[in-house]
């Protein structure tokens, strides 16, 4: 069967890639109030390999699907799509 990386990999590998997390997994507030600082948004080729790090995110306590004011969007459109128009921002490293 399938299965998630352990937690703790998981929020090892989301750290990597940027996103900040609380260092009390205890304290779902605290979480709350740093997830309100962080605006993440997802993006693949075709909108379908990101649904395992939206999964990640949520198997880590990332999400709030309670929140009006999500800090995590899932954009479905293609990155060929985005990046080809020239009216939508994009950061360069």
């Amino acid at each position: 069967p399938l299965r998630l990386k352990p937690r703790i990999e998981l929020k090892q590998i989301l750290t990597k890639a940027g996103v900040v997390f609380d260092d009390n997994d205890n304290d779902d507030t605290q979480q709350e109030q740093t997830q309100q600082q962080q605006h993440i948004l997802c993006t693949c080729g075709s909108g379908v390999s990101i649904c395992h790090v939206l999964l990640a995110l949520e198997e880590c306590g990332y999400l709030n699907s309670n929140s009006n004011d999500p800090t995590v969007w899932m954009y479905d459109g293609s990155w060929n799509e985005y990046g080809s128009d020239p009216n939508t921002p994009k950061v360069k490293k």
